[in-house]
């Protein structure tokens, strides 16, 4: 059964705005645009979260999904993410985990001064 991007819960993650129009689509990109130079990061888990998004609402946007995809670069779930995610008061599972793989980005050991990699 395919459903309209309007009838999935506002609560995707971002790159599934990206598939089709939503309200938040035209912000969306144009923070993408502005930040052109900073890379664009996130779970592995978000491969799940796209695909499944899509699948539910419009199967037939498989194939820009799967190019959208291709621009994210992905952090693989080690242990230390599912372990932080785990202790992360206040958030849903999948939130958890974004944040956890986020936060892992953030050591300076990882990056320089000015943010990047």
């Amino acid at each position: 059964m395919t459903r309209n991007a309007s009838d999935l819960p506002r609560h995707q993650a971002p790159p599934v705005k990206l598939v089709w129009a939503e309200p938040e689509t035209p912000a969306l990109r144009q923070l993408v645009s502005e930040r052109a130079q900073q890379p664009l990061v996130s779970s592995e888990l978000l491969v799940v979260e796209t695909r499944r998004a899509v699948l539910c609402a419009d199967p037939t946007g498989m194939s820009r999904a799967d190019l959208l995809l291709t621009r994210i670069d992905r952090v693989a779930m080690p242990r230390a993410i599912v372990e932080a995610a785990s202790r992360l008061p206040d958030l849903r599972s999948l939130d958890a985990i974004h944040l956890a793989t986020a936060m892992t980005l953030r050591r300076p050991s990882r990056f320089d001064a000015s943010g990047a990699r």
